[in-house]
């Protein structure tokens, strides 16, 4: 299992993220707490605002009686608030000015949009949810809406001309090849910028039935991209919302090929950050839309495959891991009538090998894994994998070595995947390389592990917790 990794945005509680999106004070809130309280039957009790903040703190947990008088306010049933526990099932509640609990219509999925680029996109009243029942939920009602026709919004100002969707098309690759180069932080503030150039472009310029699908479909794009930079540089709040706004975004569009990414790249943050039931929970009804008979096409059935089948490797579900894997490349040889959407064009071969074999790794299939991940790593590098592919192998080769004792490859590999993280920063690296220090403080007494720990144990640790 890899470790939760620590987030450098700042995030809320989420009990204090409910409580001020109701515009209450501590001391209202207490009230209301203790209101419910009293109505379910449950006693009086004191109804003060010292007890809210020390619940918001994450210091103390409530009282039973409270929570369940918490869960009467927000609409949350008692099942829920046992089955989930604490502050988890603050998760499944919500109002409809939360970009997870919007509706799904054009107001929602624009809110979702403004919840990135207004005035609030970087606020701290933001949670990183965890919640299993409430990403199932969200990806559930994607599934739902689902190729249904619904009225797309409708710009009032001057006439967009059809060239500058296209043109947001080849800057948001250009954005994309400045990552695999420059590392997620330098093109990051591209990327928000062109995500407040589309949010502009909805809200402000004259666009019909015809060019709205196409400038919404542009919007999800900017927030799919913008969402996975912001996970490399650790924001994982930001990431998580900006996912949200594509998976909304590209249904109002009609996109499915664009909704299923959204809801895959939240998997793998949600599988990054040490958390891959819920993973498993968000990629159900995705699996279940890519089985349908107007599935996403093979590169993106293959994509969910992968993604299942690491989110199964990590939680011990070897046998199950393995079939989705082998899905996975049989998915990704079946022929594309339509076509491979642009934004797979990173899924090359090199690509889907590199990713089964760091799931081998977490199978406990070292050999298997090196099978895939060696030839890989000893290619020239303009001829497979991106550096930023590059080293997250060789973390997971040095992952195998050292489960099959070979102690000095293993440092060497950890040690290439240190110089790269060092120059070009990212998450997803960070975050592996944790895990593999973690596993090399259990080897101090062998002399090149102590030695390596005192040279670069504090790389790859990533800075705040979500």
């Amino acid at each position: 299992m890899l470790p939760t990794p620590r987030n450098t945005s700042a995030s809320a509680h989420p009990l204090a993220r409910l409580r001020k999106r109701a515009g209450l004070s501590h001391a209202a809130y207490a009230q209301l707490v203790a209101a419910h309280h009293a109505e379910l039957g449950l006693g009086t009790m004191a109804a003060r605002r010292e007890k809210v903040a020390r619940w918001e703190s994450g210091k103390v947990t409530p009282e039973p009686g409270a929570q369940l008088a918490m869960a009467r306010l927000h609409g949350v049933s008692r099942a829920d608030v046992l089955r989930l526990g604490w502050p988890h099932w603050l998760q499944v509640a919500g109002d409809t000015e939360d970009p997870f609990h919007a509706p799904w219509d054009a107001e929602g999925a624009l809110r979702s949009l403004h919840a990135l680029v207004g005035p609030l996109a970087d606020s701290a009243d933001r949670a990183f949810v965890i919640c299993p029942t409430a990403l199932a939920r969200l990806a559930e009602a994607w599934a739902e809406r689902d190729g249904e026709v619904r009225p797309a919004p409708t710009g009032t100002g001057p006439a967009l001309d059809p060239l500058t969707v296209r043109t947001l098309e080849v800057r948001r690759r250009q954005i994309h090849a400045l990552y695999l180069t420059e590392g997620a932080a330098t093109a990051r503030l591209l990327a928000v910028t062109e995500l407040c150039v589309v949010g502009e472009l909805l809200r402000s310029r004259g666009h019909g039935a015809d060019e709205s699908p196409e400038l919404l479909s542009a919007a999800a794009g900017a927030a799919c991209l913008s969402g996975w930079l912001a996970y490399e540089s650790g924001e994982h709040a930001f990431a998580q919302v900006a996912f949200v706004a594509a998976a909304r975004l590209s249904s109002l569009a009609g996109h499915r090929q664009l909704g299923v990414w959204a809801l895959v790249l939240m998997a793998a943050q949600c599988v990054g950050t040490g958390h891959p039931a819920q993973a498993l929970a968000l990629l159900e009804p995705v699996a279940r839309v890519c089985a349908g008979p107007a599935g996403p096409g093979p590169r993106l059935a293959s994509l969910v495959h992968l993604a299942r089948g690491t989110a199964r490797a990590l939680t011990g579900e070897v046998d199950r891991a393995l079939r989705h894997f082998d899905e996975a490349r049989t998915e990704y040889g079946r022929p594309s009538s339509g076509g491979h959407p642009r934004f797979t064009d990173w899924f090359t071969p090199d690509a889907l090998a590199n990713l089964i074999g760091m799931g081998l790794v977490h199978c406990g299939l070292p050999r298997r894994a090196l099978e895939l991940l060696g030839p890989l790593v000893t290619a020239a590098p303009a001829d497979g994998l991106t550096p930023c592919e590059r080293a997250l192998a060789q973390v997971h080769m040095a992952r195998a070595h050292l489960a099959l004792g070979a102690w000095d490859t293993a440092l060497a590999h950890a040690t290439a995947a240190v110089v790269f993280e060092t120059s070009t920063p990212t998450f997803g690296v960070r975050a592996q390389l944790e895990a593999l220090h973690a596993d090399l403080g259990a080897h101090l007494r062998v002399p090149a592990v102590r030695a390596y720990l005192d040279r670069f144990a504090d790389e790859g640790t990533p800075a705040a917790a979500p």
